[in-house]
C-alpha cells in the first residue's frame, strides 16, 4: 500500500540552508557533459488548424521527444508552442521537501504526476574522472554520508554535494515510483527524475541508487519494501557485469537472460574487461517498430563502451521488417550514425556494422543524408580504414550515395482539427486546462538570401518561395546551404550533361560503324551475286548493248548491278537473324539466293527506273519474301537435324528442337 506524507510539515526552507541551488549544471571544463551532437536535431510536428494540442506532447509522435532529444530554437516546426522543452523551461512537477525520518530530508508530490511524467532535472557541479575521485575522497573524510555524486557519462560525474537542485533529496527505494533519465538538449546532455508510474499527490519520490548513484561506504537500506535489500552504496552500486538499465531494455532483455548472460563469466568480471568471443555471446533479438526509439534513446547515451553500440545496432541490423529501418532513419538515424561513427573512429567492428546498416535502407533522396554530415564521416572511413574490407563497404555506400539527389520539400498544409472532429462519434471527459508554455519571441519576418521570399498559404501556413527558380521550403532557407546545394544541383545537371553526350557520341560512332558494316556486306553479296550471274550465264546470252532479251525489252547488265546493289542494302539484314540458328555461312549462302530471286523479278517488270533507296511499301514486300524463305530454310535445316558452323547447337535451336 503506498504511505501518503500529506500531513508532514514542509521542510523546505531548512533544506535549502544546506546547499546551494543551481537552475542548470555548471561544467568544470568547457569540453564536459558533451551531448556529441554537432548539428541541431530537428522534428517534423507542425501546428493542427484549430487545435489546442501542445505540438510534441505527451501523446504525440515527435521523433524529437521519443528519442529523449529537446527541441532547439526556432529550427523545429513546433517553434514557441513546443512541448519539448522541458529542461530548458524549467517545467519540473509540484514538488516539497519533508522530513523522511532515518532517511533524513526527502522529496514528496503536492499534485498528482503522471507515468513518465518530468519530475525534476538532476543539477550539479559536472566534474571529470580526476576531480570526482578526489571529492569522493574530501567528502569521506568530512563524514559526509549521504549519496550526491551522479554518472552522467563515461568518466564524467555531477557532483550535487555543494550544489544542486531539490532533486539530489530524492531518497533510494528497491521499490522506486521514478527512474533517472538522459537527455540531449543541444550541445549538452542532461540528467532528469521522471515518474516510472503514476504518482499519487503526498507520496513520496524515490528512484533506484543502485542503478545510477554513487557515494561513500556502504549503509543501511530503509525503504522498507518488501524486495529490499538491505544496503546501499559502497564505491559503486552497479553489478560489475549489469548492463545499464536503458542499454538492456533497448536490447529487449529480461533479468532472467540478462541473468543467464551474466553467469557465463567469473565473480567479479568487469564489462571492460570481457573478451571480444564472450562478449559477443551477449543475445541479440530482431527489433519491432514500437522499441526503435528506445533503441535509438540508448545509442545517442552510449558512449562508454563500443560494443555494447555495436550490439545495439546489430538489433537494427538483424531486423527483416523493413518499416523497422524507415522508422530508424526517421529517429534521426543518419545523425546518431555519424555521432557513433565520429565518437568510436578507431573501433573497425563498430563501423563494419553501421556501415552494413547503412546499405541496408532505402534511398530515395540525398536530404537526410546531407544534412546529418554522414557522408564525410564515410569518406574519412574509406581513406584511412585500417580494414580494406570495411574501405571498400565505405566506398560502395559512396558510390550509392552520389547516385541520389536532394529534393526539395512543399510546404505542408495543415489539418483542419474541426473537420477531423465532425468525423468523430466518441465523446471525451473534459478536462482541466493545464497551463501553457510560456511562448518563445522569435522573428516574424527572417532575413532571407537574395531572391527569397516569405508568402503565407491559404490556410494560413507559411513557407519560402524563390521567385525566379520557383524553389520553396517550409523553413527558412539557409544562404550558405542553399549555395551549396544548388552548386550540387548544378554539378549533377552537368554530369547528366557530360553522360547524355558521351551516349550520344557512342551511338554516333555505333551508327556509323554499322553503316560501314552495311555497306561492306552489301557489296559482298552484290558481287558474289554478280559473279555467280556472270558465271551461270552462257556468252550468247548476255545481251549486248541494244540487244533485245528474250522478255522483249532492253535491260543492260549495268541495271542488273544496280538492283542486285540495291536489294543487298536490306536483305542481309533480315537474314542475319537466322544467324545463331544456321550459322553465318549458310545465312550468306541463302542472302546471295534470295537477292538473284529478287533481282531476277525485278527485270521482268516494266518499268526500268532503279531506285536510290527502297520504298516502305517495296520493304514490306521484299520482307513477306524473305521472311518465309528463311523459315523454309530453317525448317529444312532443323529436319536434317544439321549443326551450325561451330560444330555446337545453338540455344534457339535447341529450343526449337525440343518445341
Amino acid at each position: 500500500m503506498v504511505q501518503l506524507y500529506l500531513d508532514v510539515p514542509s521542510t523546505l526552507d531548512k533544506a535549502a540552508k544546506t546547499f546551494e541551488a543551481l537552475r542548470e549544471c555548471t561544467y568544470a571544463t568547457k569540453s564536459l557533459g558533451s551531448s556529441g551532437q554537432t548539428e541541431i536535431m530537428t522534428c517534423d510536428c507542425g501546428k493542427t488548424a484549430g487545435s489546442d494540442e501542445v505540438m510534441c506532447g505527451d501523446n504525440s509522435d515527435c521523433i524529437n521527444r521519443l528519442t529523449s532529444i529537446e527541441c532547439i530554437g526556432d529550427r523545429c516546426g513546433c517553434s514557441g508552442d513546443c512541448g519539448n522543452r522541458r529542461f530548458q523551461r524549467h517545467q519540473h512537477a509540484q514538488v516539497d521537501v519533508f522530513g523522511a525520518g532515518p532517511k533524513g530530508f526527502g522529496v514528496r508530490a503536492l499534485a498528482d504526476i503522471k507515468a513518465d511524467g518530468f519530475i525534476y532535472e538532476y543539477t550539479g557541479e559536472v566534474v571529470d574522472q580526476a576531480r570526482f575521485l578526489r571529492r569522493k575522497r574530501q567528502y569521506e573524510q568530512q563524514g559526509i554520508t549521504h549519496f550526491y555524486f551522479m554518472m552522467l557519462q563515461k568518466d564524467e560525474f555531477i557532483d550535487a554535494t555543494l550544489k544542486g537542485s531539490i532533486a539530489r533529496f530524492c531518497n533510494h527505494s528497491c521499490s522506486p515510483n521514478a527512474y533517472i533519465d538522459k537527455w540531449v538538449v543541444g550541445p549538452k546532455l542532461r540528467m532528469g527524475l521522471f515518474a516510472k508510474r503514476d504518482i499519487a499527490a503526498g507520496e513520496e519520490i524515490t528512484f533506484d541508487y543502485n542503478v545510477d548513484r554513487y557515494g561513500a561506504a556502504a549503509q543501511p537500506c530503509y525503504c522498507y519494501e518488501a524486495n529490499c535489500t538491505g544496503w546501499l552504496g559502497g564505491k559503486t552500486q552497479t553489478n560489475g557485469l549489469a548492463l545499464p538499465p536503458l542499454v538492456a531494455d533497448a536490447l529487449g532483455l529480461t533479468i532472467e537472460e540478462e541473468e543467464e548472460w551474466q553467469s557465463q563469466f567469473p565473480k567479479n568480471q568487469k564489462r571492460k574487461d570481457l573478451d571480444a568471443e564472450l562478449a559477443e555471446s551477449l543475445p541479440v533479438k530482431p527489433l519491432d517498430v514500437q522499441d526503435v526509439s528506445r533503441l535509438m534513446a540508448a545509442l545517442m547515451q552510449q558512449k562508454a563502451e563500443p560494443w555494447l553500440s555495436r550490439k545495439l545496432v546489430d538489433r537494427i541490423f538483424v531486423s527483416q521488417d523493413q518499416s523497422v529501418h524507415i522508422e530508424v532513419m526517421r529517429m534521426h538515424g543518419y545523425e546518431i550514425f555519424a555521432s557513433l561513427l565520429t565518437l568510436h573512429n578507431a573501433e573497425e567492428k563498430l563501423a563494419e556494422k553501421v556501415l552494413q546498416t547503412l546499405a541496408c535502407w532505402p534511398q530515395m533522396t540525398r536530404n537526410k543524408i546531407s544534412s546529418s554530415k554522414i557522408e564525410g564521416v564515410v569518406k574519412g572511413i574509406a581513406e584511412s580504414a585500417e580494414d580494406s574490407g570495411v574501405q571498400e563497404q565505405a566506398r560502395e555506400l559512396l558510390d550509392a550515395w552520389s547516385a541520389l539527389q536532394m529534393a526539395y520539400r512543399i510546404p505542408r498544409r495543415e489539418r483542419d482539427a474541426s473537420k477531423d472532429a465532425a468525423s468523430e462519434t466518441e465523446t471525451t471527459a473534459s478536462v482541466p486546462d493545464s497551463p501553457k508554455p510560456t511562448p518563445v519571441s522569435r522573428n516574424t519576418q527572417a532575413r532571407l538570401p537574395p531572391g527569397w521570399e516569405q508568402k503565407t498559404s491559404s490556410n494560413r501556413t507559411v513557407y519560402y518561395i524563390n521567385a525566379k527558380t520557383q524553389e520553396t521550403s517550409d523553413r527558412v532557407p539557409d544562404q550558405r546551404e542553399l549555395k551549396r546545394l544548388r552548386e550540387v544541383q548544378r554539378e549533377l545537371e552537368a554530369e547528366k550533361e557530360r553522360e547524355a553526350a558521351r551516349q550520344a557520341l557512342l551511338r554516333e560512332e555505333r551508327e556509323k560503324q554499322a553503316e560501314i558494316l552495311d555497306k561492306i556486306i552489301a557489296d559482298a553479296v552484290a558481287a558474289e551475286v554478280i559473279n555467280v550471274e556472270a558465271e551461270s550465264t552462257p556468252p550468247s546470252s548476255v545481251p549486248t548493248p541494244g540487244e533485245d532479251t528474250p522478255h522483249g525489252s532492253k535491260k543492260p547488265v549495268s541495271l542488273q548491278k544496280r538492283y542486285t546493289i540495291l536489294l543487298a542494302k536490306y536483305v542481309p539484314k533480315i537474314v542475319w537473324r537466322y544467324e545463331p540458328q544456321l550459322g553465318r555461312d549458310r545465312c550468306k549462302r541463302h542472302a546471295h539466293d534470295i537477292v538473284r530471286l529478287l533481282v531476277e523479278k525485278e527485270l521482268k517488270r516494266e518499268n526500268l527506273e532503279v531506285p536510290d533507296e527502297l520504298t516502305d511499301e517495296r520493304k514490306k514486300k521484299v520482307r513477306h519474301f524473305v521472311v518465309p524463305y528463311m523459315e523454309k530454310a530453317l525448317a529444312h535445316y532443323l529436319k536434317k537435324g544439321k549443326r551450325v558452323a561451330d560444330g555446337k547447337p545453338s540455344d534457339l535451336t535447341a529450343k526449337r528442337q525440343k518445341a
